[in-house]
């Protein structure tokens, strides 16, 4: 018999790693305005967005994909 564990995959996923790594993206943007200042900082800032992003829509189910949507 066959398990799936693409849910529990999912699960522990959105569960426990996404809020960690949102929280080190945004440590991360932090230091780099504190390091290099707010203007020359905003180029990483948004690519670190945009990674963000990417992860959430990789990870999330498709009901958080229809609300996200709205």
């Amino acid at each position: 018999m066959a398990v799936n564990v693409d849910p529990l995959t999912t699960t522990i996923v959105t569960t426990f790693l996404l809020p960690y790594a949102k929280l080190g993206l945004q440590k991360f943007g932090e230091a780099m305005i504190e390091k290099l200042g707010e203007t020359a900082a905003e180029p990483l800032i948004a690519t670190s967005k945009k990674i963000w992003q990417r992860v959430k829509n990789a990870f999330g189910s498709e009901e958080e994909k229809a609300t996200q949507a709205q």
